[in-house]
């Protein structure tokens, strides 16, 4: 699939007077080739692909029908199709739209025609709309071109994408590939699938096998539903873990980290034991404490980049080893406001308004996306990005899905010099995709 891509920014004053205008040639990625390279592990569940297609084409209205406008560069290379961190956006659009969300601008419908060759798709932001310096546009999915990358009061999108309706959010007709009473941990061999699960000692491994796709067996059944561990370890820990649910698993290290907590008598400190667990020798490697001021509740916990990740009801916190804080984001959280690394960064599903959003760590505290429902997307092998394996983990049953997120990069366009844009200014953006 051969696609070539430009762009106009074209920035005007009140009156519609042109007063600058930047002719842009971009990247196309390799996001619209990872989507149609369907994970294999899509062949054992009730995934409908044709219904997918459907959503996703005409791709300039879906899989294409969405725009970021990023305030930071991004490094221009084919396989760039995940944000970096610490990126900060400035604007987004998708579909026609007429509210108050201030970085949303709205397709402009009437603009927008189909070339000989391919099409034509035109965004407008008004004078309220995407205000700040514009360094890099990129075409991404619709549903994230709806909500952007902060509070919406439109929900016509999400992070995370639904496969078999293509919605949002997540509903009992996705795509299930595993459902057990282990929270999962990781994918971290092909088609095997660790859980855990403490006890006031320690913690309990297993790993879970699908079938091969590439090596099915006479007897091999498909049946997510009532999978069996065909292996268990058994680790002690020094400290009970304070929450059946609230363990981390970081990449950079293989280690899974389980916490916990202890107030002191007079209510000054709060402690914060964490223990870290080899993922493949399930072997005690590190642990540590950490005093941080006191807290009512330790929501969930982090051990990632040497430093502590701590939520709790008001705020999310990060200290170093040696117990410093380094920076507080004031937050009304939950229980279910479980850390993830996803894309090599960090991030945490929150409550904001009785909605769901994910907060990408590294950014600034009010870069979040939302979502319909909540979870933690795991390091996996069996599946490449755009696509995720999505995990809800609970105390009882456990349900891992195959999700697609929508902040991909389709395109990559550093502008050529930075354009600004502010409330005595609208923008448009002109973007021409054809077949090449």
């Amino acid at each position: 699939m051969a696609i070539k891509g430009c762009a106009s920014l074209i920035l005007a004053d009140k009156s519609g007077r042109e007063v600058k205008r930047l002719e842009e040639h971009n990247l196309v990625t390799d996001a619209l080739k990872s989507i149609w390279d369907i994970p294999k592990i899509g062949l054992y569940s009730n995934w409908n692909i044709y219904n997918m297609l459907g959503y996703f084409l005409p791709m300039h209205e879906y899989a294409l029908g969405g725009i970021m406008l990023l305030g930071t560069a991004v490094p221009e290379k084919a396989s760039g199709i995940t944000l970096p961190t610490g990126f900060v956006p400035i604007g987004n659009a998708g579909a026609a739209y007429s509210g108050t969300d201030i970085m949303r601008g709205t397709r402009n419908e009437n603009e927008t025609v189909t070339l000989d060759n391919g099409v034509r798709i035109v965004w407008d932001f008004p004078t309220d709309k995407a205000n700040g310096t514009i360094s890099c546009i990129a075409v991404t999915n619709r549903l994230c071109g709806n909500v952007g990358f902060t509070q919406t009061t439109a929900k016509d999108g999400g992070l995370i994408v639904s496969l078999n309706a293509v919605s949002s959010g997540l509903n009992s007709s996705q795509v299930k590939v595993i459902t057990t009473d282990y929270p999962m941990v990781a994918n971290l061999e092909p088609n095997i699938y660790l859980g855990a699960k403490t006890d006031d000692s320690g913690v309990t491994f297993v790993k879970f096998r699908l079938p091969d796709p590439n090596g099915l067996l006479l007897t091999d059944t498909i049946d997510t539903a009532a999978t069996e561990p065909y292996l268990s370890t058994y680790v002690e820990l020094p400290y009970k873990p304070s929450s059946a649910v609230n363990f981390f698993y970081n990449p950079d290290d293989n280690t899974v980290y389980f916490f916990n907590y202890v107030n002191s008598s007079d209510k000054t400190t709060t402690t914060i034991n964490y223990m870290g667990v080899d993922a493949t020798e399930f072997t005690l490697t590190t642990q540590g404490s950490v005093d941080i001021p006191y807290t009512s509740s330790v929501y969930a916990c982090a051990v990632y980049g040497y430093r502590l990740y701590v939520n709790r009801p008001d705020s999310s916190d990060v200290y170093t080893l040696s117990g410093t804080l380094e920076r507080s984001a004031a937050l009304t959280l939950s229980s279910a406001c479980l850390f993830f690394v996803a894309d090599g960064r960090l991030m945490h599903p929150f409550i904001l308004s009785t909605n769901y959003y994910f907060r990408y760590v590294d950014c600034d505290d009010s870069v979040y996306t939302y979502s319909s429902t909540y979870g933690c997307l795991l390091t996996s092998v069996d599946v490449s990005s755009p696509y995720a394996l999505f995990n809800q983990r609970t105390n009882g049953t456990n349900t891992t899905y195959l999700v697609l997120k929508s902040n991909y990069l389709a395109t990559i366009n550093n502008l050529s010099e930075p354009i600004t844009k502010d409330d005595q200014h609208t923008l448009k953006v002109v973007y021409e995709l054809t077949n090449g």
